[in-house]
């Protein structure tokens, strides 16, 4: 074991396939290395921000630690192995910072620290003040969905099938606005794109099962109608309490059981392609895209989800406007006719709100590679905004009993405020009475 001979530098470089006229050196690549302080800020450097020689210098590294391997097989010589590694490779790997070798080690590479999430391409300078629309969108998302829920709480007349699926849409237009108010607001208003990886799987997560969720509702609210028209005498027999609130929490474990799996398989992947999105929140085939490693599991399943719940649910949506229409045109009188799509108007007009934006997003992740960024941002967009600010919106105006319900509610309130009336079982009659006086039509649903 002592009396081998060390190899030459010469044949060192032989046996890595170099010459000695190739040794490749890492001058000037300094500057395109980014400071200690600057990984320290921003976690370990991406390996894609490696330029050509960067790589060949690894490369060549590589080779010559393979080559080491090999002779120590051989020979058992490892003092000079030792030796020639620390002369001829520290040289090479001194520019290199030390966190790329813990970046690609470390699973905070596999798992990247933050992502950075996308305003409106082009229009960063003027973000801050595209943030006021999207506040009063928010705001009124926000109140008008808590007016709904509170009007249909405390009103017993709307305690029926019909207003109480209605709150449970409002109940996830309010989940699904504020799945994404922290981010788009912080995008938007203050200009911090960064998201913790974690944290968008977690808004991942629940922005998925609010739409799950509020497409089996609108499939619910679908069948209502279908009752109400095909059926009305058994109306009150097929929809009963129990029933309602079982095909809710249906709607609420199926969105929660499909939807699991989604951030579980994309925290199997490795992301190194890159670590910005295309929208303003955290969505599925937006973050799968920035993976390196197979996401054939991830495509597949995410295709199923959309076609096993949205498609399932649009489908059977369809079927019952048909047969309902069928059920319309039956009916002799055209004022009955009228009478009967009038009452299907809101929700055939939220349905379409729902489903278009979510079907062109969705196009367009799976098969818009060349489209504009503008149409990805626009379509995110609609989507995110037009249900939950909307609904409220159609089926206050659309609605007679829900306006007639905000109304009596709103100027209940306001007598009780006016003319100093305790709020009290006693005060509350007062308070009916006075508002009996002053609008009558009101109590009388008109």
């Amino acid at each position: 074991m002592g009396n081998h001979q060390s190899p030459t530098e010469g044949e060192w470089y032989c046996i890595c396939g170099l010459s000695q006229a190739e040794e490749l050196e890492p001058e000037g690549l300094e500057d395109r290395i980014p400071s200690e302080n600057e990984v320290g800020q921003h976690g370990a450097w991406n390996p894609s921000d490696l330029r050509e020689d960067t790589w060949a210098v690894l490369f060549s590294t590589w080779s010559l630690l393979m080559a080491a391997h090999e002779y120590a097989k051989a020979s058992g010589g490892f003092h000079e192995i030792i030796y020639f590694l620390r002369e001829h490779l520290e040289a090479d790997l001194d520019w290199i910072p030390r966190n790329i070798f813990t970046g690609f080690i470390n699973s905070s590479w596999l798992q990247p620290p933050t992502l950075l999430l996308t305003g409106i391409p082009g229009l960063e300078a003027v973000q801050i003040w595209i943030s006021v629309p999207l506040c009063i969108m928010y705001l009124i998302a926000l109140l008008g969905n808590c007016t709904i829920l509170f009007v249909i709480k405390s009103t017993s007349s709307l305690h029926e099938p019909q207003y109480i699926f209605l709150s449970m849409l409002a109940g996830t237009d309010m989940g699904l606005s504020l799945s994404t108010l922290p981010t788009v607001l912080k995008v938007f208003l203050l200009n911090h794109r960064e998201i913790e990886f974690h944290s968008c799987l977690t808004q991942m997560f629940f922005i998925h099962t609010f739409s799950s969720m509020e497409s089996a509702i609108l499939l619910a609210m679908a069948f209502d109608r279908f009752v109400a028209i095909c059926n009305p005498l058994l109306y009150t027999v097929v929809l009963t309490p129990p029933r309602i609130i079982g095909m809710g929490i249906a709607a609420v474990v199926r969105g929660v059981v499909l939807i699991v799996p989604l951030p579980v398989l994309l925290q199997r992947l490795s992301f190194c392609k890159d670590v910005i999105l295309s929208h303003c929140y955290c969505y599925h085939p937006d973050v799968m895209k920035l993976a390196c490693g197979p996401v054939t599991v991830n495509t597949i399943y995410g295709l199923s989800i959309v076609l096993c719940s949205f498609g399932v649910d649009a489908m059977f949506i369809v079927i019952s406007y048909i047969l309902i229409l069928k059920t319309v045109l039956g009916i002799a009188s055209e004022d009955g006719q009228l009478k009967a799509l009038n009452t299907c108007a809101s929700h055939i007009f939220t349905v379409c709100i729902f489903y278009v934006p979510l079907t062109v997003l969705a196009l367009i992740h799976r098969f818009g590679t060349f489209t504009s960024p503008l149409l990805h941002v626009t379509m995110a967009n609609l989507f995110l905004f037009l249900t939950p600010v909307l609904n409220p919106l159609v089926y206050s105006l659309k609605t007679k009993q829900i306006r007639s319900a905000v109304h009596k509610a709103f100027i209940n309130r306001y007598i009780l405020v006016v003319y100093n009336i305790t709020d009290t079982p006693k005060g509350t009659e007062d308070a009916k009475a006075k508002t009996t006086e002053l609008v009558p039509d009101y109590l009388e649903g008109k």
